[in-house]
């Protein structure tokens, strides 16, 4: 069935000629010299076949390739060219096209580019064994941001306990103080209602002359309406000589100890109101005493007759068990009395047994009792306290013993209600799906590039140097995939001046070859140009060949060439051609234009140093028993045309003219001259190197008749100045 064929062609003649060809297959042909109809016939006849020249003005011709592509991804595309033209060559190559045929179009090559064009595209290139991932850059995104919301979580949680804790601490802490100030006040106002009740007493007149009288009843009828008003415990009534006259606690609540004998006479503050000593406070002592049944604080005061005799004591007594259940009922603070030696007396705490106050902390408090309360842990059965103590401060600072008050520490539960814990589970979810969902949004972001350039890298490991990842990002992975994309051009631009030059060049000699290619003074089709060429032959090298194994005459042939490359690429010489035996190398047009005498110059220093490596190389063969490379050079500076002979995809860089026949002229003249190795320049280089002439120890072999040009010439031996022949 014929084929659909467009042909897009900037010239008339060019498109007719394509035209005929395939009109000789029988195939339907459309013509189109601009690129706007063929755009409108491509839309209408969507042929099988376009054949597209890349001359076309601007970037438009590519611009009409992509879209081409884009819209017809079945389109077999052959690119037309006059000439070589390597960037759109290179840009053509990028989107896929690798089959060009170059004018003038004959049947040979165009059968050669159907043949191509019809060969089905390989869909993958052989794969190149990747490491397996062990652990995504998805979760080594992701995952760090979901350890962070739950540590935060986890976080929050752990401070929001401590805030609580530390809270109800403070908050104790609070209240015990404020129990402190206000039990201070109570004992206070306890100690002022005693005294009160004391001195009311001792002050009538009755009350000595009934102790006198030893009158228990008439004592009991005065002392106990005024102790049951003022809430008073007990009493004791002592005569002069400190026995119980009479005693009385409060019934029903107390159990009554009228039996009970104590030698009260043992205390001091007894034995001071007997002898009605009085110290700067007063004749009123306070102290704590244990009775069989009970702790009490008493009020001691001396009773004294008409004459202001002391006949007797007064003890008026306060239960410390009720004074603790007293203060319960009033503040609703729990309290515990101590001793001065921090031994527990009572509580209002039922079966609490107390612990004894350490002794430093007895002292501290002693010693600045305003300043210093000591706060600990109690325990109370199975809860557990604070206690906060005091002293216990009478008569305007003595310290008869100390108070604390306590409170239950209350329990810090983190157990939350079953809604509570409901929406904290729903907080975590809600948060790891969006820490999920914007690490997955960012992960793709990186990775996706990182994916597209993984796999081009993949194409450039395989050969594909067509390979391009597309890019409009301004971040570090679109200028990572920037430099790639440049690396990649490197490379191909690489290979195409390793085709022009006969080596790899450098980076430097690339950018001197694109700037020359670019320029109007250039043109690969064939253009004549004053250059200087170097010829390289290695004398009798047949009958080398026939005493070296191939095996180690083809590794002497790479040791003896491959230094004479490098000096030449350092020197920016164009390897045009190595075979068995010879070197072509050409100095002035690549990797950049130069002069004429800068070209000789090159040349000649190039020879020089070539020719010391060769005599280094030649010793090391001596040294194994075999014949040296003896090698002839010929050095001659002329015009030659300089082409390039495209076959397929490689291009051929090929001088053409007189100029390559006398420098091997040249060559066979040194021979003849009997050098066996040396180096010959023709008159016309000798004259290039003008001043640099000092440069080089140079000999004249004579006149000769140079036979491609038919005319007279001297030759020169150029000699290094290491060594001089006779």
């Amino acid at each position: 069935m014929p084929d659909r064929v467009l042909i897009v062609e900037s010239g008339i003649y060019a498109s007719q000629t394509l035209a005929r060809f395939f009109e000789e297959r029988e195939d339907e042909v459309w013509q189109a010299w601009k690129l706007d109809e063929a755009a409108s016939l491509l839309d209408l006849i969507q042929p099988d076949l376009m054949l597209l020249d890349i001359h076309f003005p601007g970037d438009d011709w590519l611009n009409f390739l992509s879209r081409s592509q884009e819209k017809y991804p079945a389109l077999k595309i052959i690119l037309t060219t006059k000439l070589i033209d390597l960037r759109r060559e290179m840009l053509a190559k990028q989107h896929g096209i690798d089959v060009f045929v170059r004018q003038p179009f004959t049947h040979f090559w165009l059968e050669q580019a159907l043949n191509r064009v019809e060969q089905p595209r390989p869909e993958t290139r052989p794969s190149v064994s990747q490491p397996a991932i062990r652990f995504t850059l998805r979760l080594k995104i992701i995952l760090p941001f979901a350890l962070l919301v739950l540590f935060l979580i986890l976080l929050g949680y752990f401070v929001n306990y401590r805030l609580l804790e530390q809270n109800v601490i403070n908050l104790t802490s609070s209240q015990l103080q404020r129990g402190a100030v206000q039990t201070t006040h109570w004992l206070a106002a306890l100690e002022d209602n005693m005294l009160g009740s004391s001195h009311q007493l001792t002050t009538s007149p009755d009350l000595a002359r009934d102790l006198m009288e030893r009158d228990k009843n008439a004592l009991g009828e005065l002392i106990r309406p005024v102790l049951e008003k003022n809430g008073a415990d007990g009493v004791e009534v002592l005569d002069w000589q400190g026995n119980q006259i009479y005693s009385w606690y409060r019934a029903g609540e107390i159990p009554a100890a009228k039996d009970e004998t104590f030698p009260w006479i043992q205390q001091r503050a007894v034995q001071m109101a007997l002898k009605g000593m009085a110290d700067r406070k007063g004749d009123q002592y306070i102290f704590l005493h244990k009775r069989s049944f009970d702790y009490f604080i008493y009020v001691c005061s001396p009773l004294y007759d008409e004459a202001h005799q002391a006949r007797g004591v007064l003890l008026v007594g306060r239960s410390l068990a009720e004074l603790a259940k007293n203060i319960n009922n009033s503040l609703l603070l729990d309290v515990s009395f101590y001793d001065r030696d921090g031994i527990f007396l009572a509580s209002s705490l039922l079966g609490y047994e107390g612990v004894r106050i350490p002794d430093d902390k007895i002292l501290s408090m002693i010693q600045s009792p305003a300043a210093f309360s000591y706060q600990r842990p109690v325990n109370e059965g199975i809860v557990n306290r604070q206690e906060l103590l005091i002293p216990w401060q009478v008569r305007e600072g003595e310290t008869i013993g100390f108070a604390g008050i306590s409170l239950a520490e209350p329990e810090i539960s983190l157990n939350m209600p079953v809604l509570w814990q409901t929406g904290l589970i729903l907080l975590i979810v809600v948060a790891l799906a969006l820490v999920w969902l914007v690490g997955h949004k960012i992960a793709l972001q990186i990775i996706e590039p990182i994916q597209k350039l993984t796999d081009s890298m993949a194409e450039v490991n395989s050969g594909n140097l067509i390979t391009k990842v597309e890019t409009d990002g301004h971040d570090e992975l679109s200028n990572l995939t920037r430099m790639f994309n440049g690396m990649v051009l490197g490379f191909q631009q690489k290979l195409i001046y390793r085709d022009l030059m006969g080596y790899m060049p450098s980076t430097s000699t690339v950018e001197k070859m694109r700037q020359t290619l670019n320029s109007a003074d250039f043109s690969l089709r064939g253009h004549p140009f004053e250059v200087s060429l170097l010829i390289a032959d290695i004398h009798h090298f047949t009958e080398i060949s026939r005493v070296m194994s191939p095996e180690f005459l083809i590794e002497a042939l790479n040791e003896y060439f491959a230094p004479l490359i490098q000096i030449a690429s350092a020197l920016d010489g164009i390897v045009y051609q190595v075979d068995n035996d010879s070197l072509m190398l050409v100095f002035g047009v690549l990797p950049e234009i130069i002069s004429p005498e800068e070209g000789a110059l090159r040349a000649c220093r190039a020879a020089v140093d070539m020719n010391a490596r060769i005599e280094e190389f030649n010793q090391k063969l001596t040294r194994q028993g075999f014949q040296p490379f003896y090698t002839g050079m010929g050095i001659h500076s002329g015009v030659i045309v300089l082409g390039g002979l495209s076959i397929r995809d490689q291009i051929h860089y090929t001088p053409v003219g007189n100029t390559i026949k006398i420098a091997h002229y040249l060559d066979a003249i040194g021979l003849k001259a009997g050098l066996q190795q040396g180096i010959c320049i023709s008159q016309d280089t000798f004259d290039l190197l003008g001043d640099h002439q000092n440069e080089f120890e140079v000999d004249c072999l004579g006149q000769f008749m140079l036979k491609p040009d038919n005319r007279v010439s001297f030759v020169y031996q150029l000699i290094s100045s290491r060594k001089k022949t006779a």
